[in-house]
């Protein structure tokens, strides 16, 4: 039992460690390999949807009303209209624009893990 809880804890440090180096790039960066009708289209897919206007609508009238303040500086409508809110600095890449709204790092993870395809038959690098 005490080989398990060691094993649970350096399992867990991992994990953190890991995640620590892990950044997000932004779809802009992303969307250099997912841009075309062999891949699916999804950066188009994404900016035709509501998820790449989530950060726009807080900058309306309307959202600061609703807001009672500046929507777009209120932490409470931010969490759910931007990737990236809330998280430390370090985890940004310089090429991560958070007001272009709710990105694909959000359901998919920080960027920087997808380091290459080549293992896919591409070549697509993010640095």
């Amino acid at each position: 039992m005490q080989k398990f809880s060691y094993l649970f804890v350096i399992f867990i440090a991992f994990s953190f460690t890991v995640n620590a180096q892990n950044q997000f790039v932004g779809v802009k960066t992303c969307g250099m390999c997912h841009k075309k009708a062999d891949t699916g289209n999804q950066l188009k897919i994404w900016e035709e949807s509501a998820h790449a206007n989530a950060f726009k609508t807080l900058q309306t009238e309307a959202a600061d009303k609703i807001a009672g303040g500046k929507a777009a500086e209120d932490p409470k409508c931010l969490k759910c209209h931007v990737s990236g809110h809330g998280v430390d600095a370090s985890l940004l890449s310089s090429k991560f624009i958070i007001e272009d709204g709710v990105q694909c790092e959000t359901c998919h993870g920080a960027g920087s893990a997808y380091k290459s395809k080549k293992n896919y038959g591409g070549s697509c690098k993010i640095s």
